[in-house]
């Protein structure tokens, strides 16, 4: 495995400019697409930011398991398939299957949560929220992304602030330097045949 050098220039960064603003069916919050494989219907995974303006139902998602993770906010109160409640702190990864009914009851005002939706059939995902200096490398058989949520991250001669998502090239390894407040997320989206 090979460290960045010249192969940095063909890193994929996805800066906030570059989001998909989508109202929410329900108009009780918004997605905003950071990335996704497939398209807008039938995605095998998509990673997105959620603006979350008022306690609503989730939209259903068959066959799709999710990761939600808060960025922002007062806490968010998942009641899942009507008898399990979640609390989705700050910074703590809620996993929870897309076709199952959730109402978010949003108890501090409005909050923003980073969102991973990813087909069962095909692939799987982690989140974590890392501290620190590290590498990010592909996994074999996927993808490895880096969520900045706060302060900045710099590598190779290049920086990035909060809302950009940089994806690690397979067969690469990618050494990311991280400020002192920074908050920043891992994402692994592994084929299931290949796990």
């Amino acid at each position: 495995m090979s460290s960045y050098g010249n192969a940095a220039a063909d890193l994929r960064i996805v800066k906030r400019s570059g989001w998909t603003r989508q109202p929410w069916r329900n108009g009780k919050g918004t997605t905003n697409e950071v990335l996704r494989d497939g398209d807008s219907e039938s995605f095998v995974w998509r990673i997105s930011v959620a603006e979350v303006s008022e306690s609503a139902h989730f939209s259903q998602f068959n066959g799709v398991d999710r990761i939600l993770t808060q960025l922002e906010g007062g806490p968010l109160l998942l009641t899942i398939a009507d008898t399990t409640v979640k609390t989705a702190a700050l910074g703590e990864p809620c996993p929870f299957a897309g076709e199952v009914p959730v109402y978010c009851h949003v108890t501090g005002g409005k909050a923003r949560d980073l969102n991973v939706m990813t087909r069962r059939d095909r692939v799987r995902a982690t989140m974590a929220r890392l501290t620190g200096d590290f590498e990010l490398t592909a996994p074999p058989g996927g993808r490895s992304f880096a969520y900045v949520a706060q302060g900045e991250v710099t590598f190779a001669g290049k920086r990035l602030e909060a809302d950009d998502l940089v994806e690690a090239i397979p067969g690469e390894s990618l050494k990311l330097t991280v400020s002192p407040d920074a908050v920043v997320y891992r994402i692994d989206i592994v084929d299931r045949e290949r796990a």
